[in-house]
C-alpha cells in the first residue's frame, strides 16, 4: 500500500533509549539535577612556513599542540538539591588529577528486532549479540576542574538554572 502522502517507502533502522545515555555517577555529580551536558574539544595546530626563493614552491608544516576541553553543564536548583559536593570536588584545583567524568551511552539500542531490522538494509550489527545491540560509546574527560558558574531565574516557572563551565585535559573515547 502507497504511503498516504506518496514519499518514498522507509524501513526501521532501530530504536533507542534515551534513559540509557547517562553520566556515570562521580563526586559531586549524583543529584545535581543535571539537564544538559556540552563537550568541546580542540588540539592547537600551528602552521609553519618556511622561507622559499621566488618562483619555487615552498612548504608548509603543522605542529601539533596541547589538548584541551570544556564542558559546559545544567543543573536545575531546588528542594533538597545539593551542589555543595560538586562545588568541593570540581571547584578545588587541587581535586583535578582526580576529576574525572564518564559520559556511558551504552548499549542504547533496544535489541528486541534490531538486528532483523538491521539485517534488512546490510546493517554490519544484523549478526551481534541481541543483547549488545549498538554496542559502546564510552567518554572520559579527564582532569576537570570548574572554572565558571553562573545562574538564571524565569518568572513564569521561578526554575533557578546554573550553567557552570569546567575545563578538562584529556578526552578519551572507548567503543
Amino acid at each position: 500500500m502507497p504511503d498516504v502522502f506518496t514519499r518514498t517507502e522507509v524501513l526501521c533502522g532501530g530504536a533507542m533509549h534515551a534513559q540509557n545515555g547517562i553520566v556515570v555517577p562521580f563526586g559531586g555529580l549524583t543529584g545535581v539535577l543535571m539537564q544538559n551536558i556540552v563537550l568541546d574539544y580542540q588540539q592547537q595546530v600551528t602552521r609553519v612556513y618556511e622561507l622559499g626563493t621566488r618562483g619555487h614552491m615552498t612548504r608548509v608544516y603543522y605542529v601539533s599542540g596541547r589538548s584541551q576541553g570544556v564542558m559546559r553543564v545544567q543543573h536545575i536548583i531546588g528542594p533538597g538539591v545539593t551542589m555543595q559536593a560538586f562545588y568541593d570536588n570540581f571547584g578545588d584545583v587541587c581535586n583535578a588529577c582526580h576529576n574525572n567524568v564518564v559520559i556511558d551511552l551504552s548499549p542504547n539500542i533496544c535489541a528486541a528486532g534490531a538486528g532483523a531490522a538491521l539485517a534488512a538494509v546490510g546493517g554490519p550489527l544484523a549478526a551481534v549479540d541481541r543483547t549488545r545491540v549498538g554496542g559502546r560509546a564510552r567518554y572520559l574527560c579527564k582532569f576537570c576542574v570548574l572554572t565558571r558558574i553562573g545562574m538564571s531565574v524565569a518568572a513564569q516557572d521561578f526554575v533557578v538554572n546554573e550553567n557552570s563551565e569546567l575545563m578538562f585535559s584529556s578526552l578519551e573515547f572507548e567503543s
